[in-house]
């Protein structure tokens, strides 16, 4: 028989991050620790005299003084409402010593010409897929190598490397990272194991002992077979009388010229749907998101030489782009 509760992902696999003398030390443990079918409380053991424990947060925090420096060893007890329990313990590390700094980005690295880059693709300006952080691109069932430089990161130290989920989750079992060759390599799921786009929020942990975390270069790795992009930033503009009415339809490839599928003119049948907001100017201009006429009296509008609407544009491939619409007179 499976036990009610037990070990998922050890403490000791979390890469915890290194307590700095004299520094506010903060670490949020992972809900996936343990695994339960019931709610879970938490208690720790062994704690040194600086660092408390926050159950409810899962937290451990303080601010270790010189005398503190070395290497405490805590455990963590997880019970379930049955009263059954699993444990998880890790050594810290509490140094004197600063951490690496970011030497070159993780952005700088991923360009055309980087040969530790291979089966992947740059985003587009103005991608939908875009997550705000340095973001590649991998195609469903592809098989996938990122590699990195040893120079990411600099210390007076060895500088170790490792990964994991930004939330500091574990990696998918997918992917794997390479410690010693600096490299994510993996396969992208079949699209029925995995529905795109989907995004995975990452990061390369540096420190300068094996083990742990002392600095973070986050990334991201979205899995699609396809991408929308609009590189001008905003739809066609419409040009319109300030004295006439109007109703438009936006249903010609001429509406969403420059707005890309795959780097080549979309076509229109690929547009799912198209949101535009007209509340700001309701009492002389409407849309109907269904059949897609925007209709519009100027002569009702105050004033009327220019106005930006905004839209969501979604494709039947689940991306959308939030971009605007200029109507001037």
């Amino acid at each position: 028989l499976s036990r009610a509760i037990s070990v998922g992902f050890p403490l000791e696999n979390q890469l915890p991050p290194i307590a700095h003398v004299h520094a506010s030390f903060s670490w949020t443990f992972s809900q996936a620790t343990f695994t339960s079918k019931s709610p879970l409380s938490y208690s720790a053991s062994s704690l040194p005299d600086w660092l408390v424990f926050d159950s409810a947060t899962r937290t451990l925090h303080g601010t270790p003084s010189p005398d503190d420096e070395g290497n405490p060893r805590i455990k963590i007890v997880a019970k379930d409402q049955d009263g059954e329990m699993a444990s998880s313990s890790v050594t810290l590390c509490v140094t004197p010593y600063g951490p690496p700094t970011l030497s070159k980005s993780v952005a700088d690295q991923f360009k055309q010409d980087n040969p530790s880059l291979s089966s992947v693709f740059f985003l587009s300006p103005n991608s939908a897929l875009d997550t705000g952080e340095p973001t590649l691109r991998v195609p469903s069932n592809w098989s996938f190598s990122v590699g990195f430089e040893w120079n990411t990161f600099t210390g007076s130290h060895t500088v170790y490397y490792d990964a994991l989920q930004a939330d500091g989750s574990q990696l998918p079992h997918w992917m794997h990272f390479d410690a010693k060759e600096l490299t994510l390599n993996g396969v992208a799921p079949h699209p029925a194991d995995l529905p795109t786009p989907s995004h995975l929020a990452l990061s390369l942990r540096a420190s300068g002992q094996e083990g742990y975390t002392d600095a973070v270069a986050p990334f991201s790795l979205v899995v699609a077979s396809h991408e929308l992009s609009l590189p001008s930033g905003s739809l066609p503009t419409l040009n319109v009388t300030s004295t006439d009415d109007f109703d438009i339809e936006l249903r010609s490839p001429f509406d969403f010229d420059g707005v890309f599928m795959d780097g080549r003119q979309i076509d229109v049948s690929e547009i799912e749907s198209l949101a535009i907001d007209t509340s700001e100017y309701f009492n002389w201009l409407s849309y109907d998101a269904d059949t897609r006429p925007l209709r519009g009296k100027p002569s009702k509008a105050s004033y009327f030489s220019g106005i930006e609407l905004p839209v969501v544009f979604t494709s039947n491939l689940n991306q959308s782009l939030h971009t605007a619409l200029h109507v001037v007179s």
